[in-house]
């Protein structure tokens, strides 16, 4: 298990640094081949630059695609961050994937690195394809925390059991979602088909036939995508439960535990009668070890102390009024940054 959260967007969480996990989002956290992602590249070899007179040290970040709500939040950060202080200098710059954040973290061509939790817990377990990688990225704090369901149109399928044989539009393949539903189908010895569907394409999977069960997903619990709106307005939709309650889920080391709450559940045409054990995915930045404490204090305390101004460039920081929500997507093996764990200390969230 990887820490439990529930759906008033609150982590059930101690105070202890090793006790945070939880929650991705959108295409956010998709796996693609990694030729030029964990190999090299053409970049330049960034690192941790001073500029010298100023003392200003420039802080590259590596996110995601332009045009993703990833990079427009950083985007957000780094104006926010360097209109209010002259210790630090944040460069949002596009990637591909988290895979190539990973990789540019990894060969120094990177100090800030937006990840998935998923992909951060398997690169610390040295699981497949990060074997031979030998970087440990430090947790900063949270961007987004998504709780995923599985639902079907087939009101015959009651739990993960009834799928054998059925096609569960996950994710494409390789993403984050796609592999922790694999990864559940093999715990309950089911062999479904996965067809391969983007996000914005399961509402039409599903009304075409190619899917009669989609994994849908909800922003920190409340944000609706425009998706699972259009999958609820056209479909009958039923709940998939888990044949053991979710125990598998809370079982997994690798796989984040969430909570629904009967009063926080989705308005689906069948729903489970109590509390609902389902998976999530959450995004976080993280740091290079060798970024000093200094820079990183510098960040988090001009980012906590001008939040308002963070919400204003970006409603998605409206989360991070409460910060309790800024590590709760940590991962327990993972270590956090020192000027991160004192930031928090400091704050009495650790």
């Amino acid at each position: 298990m990887r820490g439990n959260s529930n759906s008033d967007g609150k982590a059930n969480v101690d105070r202890s640094v090793s006790r945070r996990r939880y929650i991705q989002a959108g295409a956010a956290g998709a796996a693609v081949t990694l030729a030029g992602c964990l190999g090299g590249d053409d970049d330049d070899d960034n690192g941790v630059a001073d500029n010298g007179e100023d003392e200003t040290t420039d802080l590259v970040m590596s996110i995601h695609e332009e045009g993703t709500g990833a990079f427009a939040q950083a985007q957000a950060t780094a104006a926010v961050v360097n209109d209010h202080t002259d210790e630090i200098r944040l460069d949002a710059r596009p990637s591909s994937s988290i895979r190539e954040n990973i990789g540019r973290l990894s060969r120094d061509e990177a100090d800030i690195a937006f990840l998935g939790d998923w992909e951060l817990a398997n690169l610390i377990e040295g699981n497949e394809p990060y074997e031979e990688l030998d970087v440990t990225p430090h947790q900063l704090y949270t961007t987004l925390n998504n709780a995923w369901i599985l639902i079907t149109n087939d009101e015959d399928v009651e739990t993960f059991a009834d799928l054998d044989g059925n096609s569960i539009a996950a994710g494409t393949e390789g993403e984050a979602v796609d592999q922790i539903v694999r990864r559940l189908a093999d715990h309950y010895d089911v062999d479904p088909d996965f067809p391969d569907v983007a996000f914005a394409d399961k509402p039409g999977a599903m009304s075409e036939g190619i899917a009669d069960t989609v994994a849908t997903t909800f922003g920190n619990f409340v944000i609706h995508y425009p998706w699972v709106e259009q999958i609820m307005a056209a479909e009958d939709t039923y709940v998939v439960e888990w044949p053991d309650g979710g125990d598998a889920l809370v079982e997994d080391d690798l796989i984040q535990e969430v909570t629904w709450t009967p009063e926080n559940m989705p308005d689906f045409d069948r729903v489970p009668d109590g509390d609902y054990i389902s998976f999530g995915i959450g995004f976080l930045m993280s740091a290079h070890e060798d970024v000093p404490e200094e820079a990183i204090s510098a960040y988090l305390n001009t980012m906590w102390d001008n939040v308002d101004s963070l919400i204003e460039a970006d409603s998605a920081f409206e989360f991070h009024e409460n910060l309790e929500f800024w590590p709760e997507v940590f991962v327990d093996e993972a270590p956090v940054h020192p000027a991160a764990e004192t930031f928090y200390e400091e704050n009495g969230i650790m």
